[in-house]
């Protein structure tokens, strides 16, 4: 639910936007989850919401050999020290950085490589993406575009991030064209308005650096 708060005329307009989310019950068990399609993946993604479930998904998928992508929201430290061994790679929010690393800063992301995720990465919104890989510290800049509503393009950033690592994208070029589908997203109001198609987004991506 977003609750928007705004101040003066139409033309001058400040808004505010508050995210109300129910996480609602999940089963504790996961034993009846159809992991036999898994076999049909190219990559499977899952956030910490339902920590049995992404588990038991994130397991199958490595014994597989079919690549993890975690969504790092915000969740209890002994979530992510519960799936980020299965992961193959972790993109977080940077609220979710910060509780679960004492910090959203480039430098965390060095430090959580313990856990031996091939990426460990921090999406900044209009700030871009940081991520560490075989060592390094990478990043990619935010495209400009004209902002209308944020919503749902993290969440579009990750279903584009795991469609690319799944067709065999670079981690380069996956966080591009990860980046390109939800700045697009952003020029429209709604989480699913404006979600790009590939040749959009793929166009869209040869008009920009």
């Amino acid at each position: 639910m977003a609750v928007l708060r705004s101040q003066g005329s139409l033309s001058t307009v400040r808004a505010e936007r508050q995210i109300v989310n129910f996480r609602g019950l999940f089963p504790e068990a996961a034993d009846w989850l159809p992991l036999e399609a898994v076999a049909r993946a190219s990559s499977v993604l899952a956030d910490p919401r339902w920590v049995e479930g992404a588990a038991t998904l994130f397991r199958e998928a490595r014994a597989r050999g079919i690549p993890t992508v975690l969504d790092g929201d915000m969740a209890d430290a002994e979530v992510f020290e519960r799936l980020l061994p299965l992961t193959d790679h972790a993109i977080f929010s940077e609220p979710a950085l910060a509780s679960f690393a004492g910090s959203a800063k480039d430098e965390s992301l060095a430090a959580l490589a313990r856990f031996r995720c091939s990426v460990i990465a921090v999406t900044r919104g209009e700030g871009g993406v940081s991520w560490y890989e075989n060592g390094q510290l990478h990043r990619r800049a935010a495209y400009a575009v004209d902002v209308v509503d944020t919503t749902g393009a993290g969440d579009v950033f990750h279903g584009a991030y795991a469609l690319a690592i799944g067709v065999g994208l670079d981690v380069r070029n996956a966080m591009a064209f990860s980046a390109a589908t939800a700045a697009m997203k952003c020029r429209h109001a709604g989480g699913r308005n404006g979600i790009p198609t590939i040749n959009d987004c793929l166009a869209f991506m040869r008009t920009k650096p």
